[in-house]
């Protein structure tokens, strides 16, 4: 993964855009949830961030970079446990329920997993982009680009939610790059924080 290393400047510009993200307190209720092996949901953002402005930067796409950054960072906000355990989240993170930054968003959207996401259920891939789309919209003004990268980065499996915009075709192809790394590198040091 040495080719996708930040270097000195990239890594400046990278902060300077994801700092808002890195330092929001709901972005890190994602800390809460795993991904895919040992990765965090925040991580796997982090990481989906890091992979679009890379790829925006170095083959001079000329994105809107708040725009992809932002979104990047909010494309799978969906907050519960998609890996189908029968423990309710209140149980599994007690800490979720008593979080005060959580006041705006209704106690169902954190504490249950959504109708239709329970133990197995590969539903989660076609429902989850909505879900936190609609999760980020009530916690963030987002604009209509930053909701269709959100909406549209499982895209082709969600065919009916086609990218938009150049910004959500990077993310779309930044959290494909980003899982099958995660799935198939089970350990992290095989993929890298700093990927």
């Amino acid at each position: 993964m040495a080719l996708l290393n930040m270097t000195h400047a990239e890594r400046d510009a990278f902060d300077h855009l994801a700092r808002r993200w890195q330092d929001d307190a709901f972005i890190h209720l994602m800390d809460n949830f795993t991904q895919h092996g040992v990765i965090t949901t925040y991580d796997h953002c982090l990481r989906v961030a890091r992979i679009a402005f890379l790829a925006n930067r170095r083959l001079h796409l000329e994105a809107d970079e708040e725009a992809l950054i932002t979104g990047a960072m909010l494309h799978d906000f969906f907050l519960y446990d998609w890996h189908g355990t029968d423990q309710g989240l209140t149980e599994k993170y007690p800490a979720i329920q008593t979080n005060p930054h959580l006041q705006k968003l209704p106690t169902s959207k954190i504490t249950h997993r959504p109708v239709g996401t329970g133990p197995g259920d590969w539903t989660h891939s076609y429902k989850h982009p909505l879900i936190a789309c609609e999760n980020a919209s009530l916690l963030f003004d987002l604009t209509e680009k930053e909701k269709d990268i959100i909406r549209s980065h499982m895209w082709p499996l969600t065919f009916w939610h086609f990218p938009g915009s150049l910004e959500a075709w990077i993310v779309s192809f930044a959290d494909k790059y980003c899982s099958a790394g995660e799935t198939i590198f089970r350990d992290p040091a095989h993929h890298g924080k700093e990927a």
